[in-house]
């Protein structure tokens, strides 16, 4: 694909510290023109597809939605002036910052070029990955209030993703509703059901051929359909930054043709269909309604969210990033057996100071553990790819952590490194090592299942991954 005469290639890479995962949407100079580049979780990647580099042709003025994993690397090759643009748009993410630094930062750099091969970048035009991501942050105890999820415009492209996510789920199932009666009492001219004598009475007297009737009538005017249709309803009435335009895509027309099929139903606005849809449990033959009824109340709770106003509305660069520490935490601290005592972020005591009696807390380890023998361990949870030994960084920290962390006044008797496998990666079992000089404290470094797309993809599919994750926590802790 030519994209000038003279083009050129600028290199992104994805979350360079390789704990970040999210979106964002490069602006690449022209009115319309973007390329959106989606950084999913590195365990998501196979062995094959771990840290690899990546290319697209981009034309100036086209939407070019790609897909990567942390770490990987993006070659965008277009013009000099769109890659310059595109540059700026990047550069703009590390603006952003909080008590850790810049937190944009770590979601996409400026990077060198691939020095080996490159393979064909993926596409993403539909935003499958990225919704794949959105099902992620479901599973992810922190809310955005505590901003566990970050960003420029967060909030308006969140709303966005659920409203895709929500009309998804009503097309796939709208085919199938269900009519059922419901009771009605009307006057009417041909009687109908059961008739209220007085109502005959009065009609005779009075020679208006009316009688009020009650009758059962199928409709599709069910709560479910009325929950579905408000939310319809609020999706193709949203408005959005006209600069978010290649996100929203279609999906408002896709939800006003969805509530054409809903006509008969009563209308509510967002506030009461909300409420009718936290008291809606779908029956049995209900299910296949249950995933759009779930994704309809973020909907309903998202309208009249406006984008971020003030300085940040300025810019042309939208962004939404997940901390994956911090959900590997969680996920780890959910999966823990409730028979063992768990303190999370124990804090522990500086190594140093001037009264040996007293000394000041320093770090905070993730994790100490009571197994049900009585073992005590101090566990380090770390987000990050299996390099088949402990750094020195992570060594050095573990030993601080052995001889400083106090469950209960009493000091750890082992300790273990918690990482994520490739999505291809099964491990039988982890590595041990000793401490130095000493025999008696062991270090475990184990290698654990990390939800898949499909596990995250719904509750009980999820319920099931932390099943699988704590007996393997279990099994190798305790072996």
């Amino acid at each position: 694909m030519s994209t000038s005469i003279d083009p050129v290639t600028l290199a992104i890479k994805a979350s360079p510290n390789g704990s970040r995962a999210g979106f964002a949407l490069l602006n690449d100079g022209s009115d319309n023109g973007v390329v959106s580049v989606t950084v999913l979780p590195k365990p998501w990647a196979t062995k094959s597809e771990s840290i690899v580099s990546r290319r697209v042709f981009h034309q100036c003025g086209d939407a070019t939605h790609t897909v990567m994993h942390e770490l990987d690397l993006l070659e965008v090759v277009t013009s000099r002036g769109t890659a310059q643009a595109l540059a700026f748009s990047v550069a703009e993410l590390a603006e952003d910052g909080d008590d850790e630094g810049p937190v944009q930062r770590r979601l996409l750099e400026v990077g060198r070029r691939a020095s080996g091969d490159v393979e064909r970048a993926s596409l993403d035009p539909n935003f499958e990955a990225l919704l794949s991501v959105l099902d992620l942050t479901r599973h992810v105890r922190s809310s955005r209030l505590d901003q566990s999820i970050l960003g420029r415009h967060s909030s308006s492209i969140l709303r966005i993703l659920e409203q895709r996510q929500f009309v998804a789920a009503v097309e796939r199932v709208i085919f199938t509703a269900r009519p059922r009666y419901e009771e009605r009492t009307e006057a009417l001219s041909v009687p109908r059901g059961r008739i209220q004598e007085r109502a005959l009475l009065l009609s005779e007297w009075s020679k208006v051929p009316n009688v009020i009737s009650t009758f059962d009538e199928l409709t599709l005017n069910t709560p479910i359909l009325q929950i579905v249709a408000a939310a319809l309803r609020a999706t193709a009435s949203d408005r959005h930054d006209s600069r978010l335009a290649s996100l929203v895509g279609d999906v408002r027309h896709r939800a006003a043709r969805l509530l054409r099929l809903l006509q008969g139903t009563s209308p509510l606005d967002a506030v009461a269909a909300l409420r009718l849809a936290e008291r809606t449990m779908p029956g049995g033959l209900d299910q296949p309604w249950a995933p759009a009824l779930s994704f309809a109340q973020p909907v309903l709770r998202g309208v009249g969210v406006a984008p971020e106003s003030g300085n940040a509305a300025s810019h042309g660069t939208f962004a939404i990033t997940l901390q994956m520490e911090k959900v590997w935490e969680e996920w780890l601290e959910l999966a823990f057996p409730s028979t063992w005592g768990v303190l999370p972020q124990a804090p522990t005591s500086a190594p140093w100071a001037t009264d040996p009696s007293r000394p000041r807390l320093s770090a905070n380890a993730d994790f100490l553990l009571r197994l049900e023998d009585g073992t005590v361990a101090v566990v380090d949870a770390k987000y990050k790819l299996d390099k088949g030994y402990v750094n020195s960084s992570d060594g050095y920290q573990l030993y601080a952590y052995s001889n400083l962390a106090l469950l209960d006044g009493e000091p750890p008797q082992m300790a273990a490194i918690l990482y994520p496998l490739l999505a291809d990666d099964v491990r039988d079992g982890g590595d041990k090592y000793w401490r130095v000089p000493s025999s008696t404290f062991p270090l475990r470094r184990i290698g654990l299942p990390f939800a898949s797309p499909d596990e995250t993809g719904s509750a009980s599919a999820f319920s099931d991954y932390l099943v699988r994750l704590r007996a393997e926590i279990v099994r190798q802790l305790t072996k």
